[in-house]
Formats: C-alpha cells, structure tokens, sequence
C-alpha cells in the first residue's frame, strides 16, 4: 500500500494552524412553561377584572409577564377602593347638603344634589372602565406598558 503523509501547511511560526476552537451556544432568553400554555392570555385579562387578578397570582406566578399584569391589577383595585371611598365620602356630603330633611329623617335629595351625585358617580366609572380598557388591551396584545398615571407607582409582586 502506497500511503502519502502530508504535514499540514505551517504558519509563518513554524506551526501548524490550529482547528476552529467550538464556538459557544447563542444566549437565548429563558422560556417559561407559562408561556407556552395558551391560558396565560386569560391570566393577564383576568388582572383587570377586579379581584381577579388572584388567578394569575395563582396560577402563573412564574410567569415574569403574568407578574407585571398582577401588579397593573393590584394597583387597580386599590385605585377602584380609593375611588369609591372618595364616592362614599362625596354622596354622604351631597345628601347632607342638599338633602330634603322632615321630621329629623332624610326624605329626599334636592335634584341638584341628585345630579351631582349622579355626575361624581359617572365620571368614577368612566376612570374605572378606561382603566380596565386600557389594561385589558395591553393584555390581548401581550404588551408589558403600565397604565397611565397609576401604573408606576409601585411593584408589589416581585
């Protein structure tokens, strides 16, 4: 058998070129079992609906996602109690200012205070429900943007 050896070219040094060194894996970003399972999206508009943003809690807390929507929520449910204190408050005044009094008892409500009342009361939804809206659309479009003005307030869930 006629084998031929041959030397593999040498480098200006003297040396042999070395083989390529194996090049390291390429980082990629931790996936979570969460957000593989197609309930996460019920998970983050279920934030919004009040108290409901215990199921995601739950349910999903791994999720870093689900995480920032129980947040939005919390702070929403907060700002909805605050809100209907501020409502409680203003509807005791209201009634005591322009309430129609007989015989020491409450009787009625003069219509000026009935449409104050009514307009303290539609302006309170109206926040609650853009906020809901707002938050909800971020959700279905699987955007981590807090809501305006209150989102940044604080992190509860860490």
């Amino acid at each position: 058998m006629n084998q031929q050896y041959t030397t593999p070219n040498p480098t200006p040094s003297g040396s042999s070129t070395p083989p390529n060194p194996p090049q390291p894996p390429k980082w990629e970003p931790p996936v979570y079992r969460s957000q593989q399972a197609p309930n996460s999206k019920v998970y983050w508009i279920l934030c919004y609906l009040g108290i409901l943003w215990l199921v995601g809690l739950i349910a999903d807390r791994e999720n870093p996602k689900t995480r920032f929507h129980v947040n939005q929520g919390i702070i929403l449910s907060m700002l909805g109690a605050v809100l209907s204190v501020a409502y409680t408050i203003w509807h005791v005044i209201m009634n005591a200012v322009f309430g129609l009094w007989f015989l020491g008892g409450l009787i009625g409500v003069h219509p000026i205070g009935a449409a104050l009342n009514t307009a303290f009361g539609l302006a309170v939804a109206a926040i609650m429900v853009f906020y809901v809206v707002v938050g909800i659309m971020n959700a279905v479009n699987c955007r981590e943007k807090p809501l305006p003005i209150i989102g940044k307030l604080f992190v509860i869930v860490k």
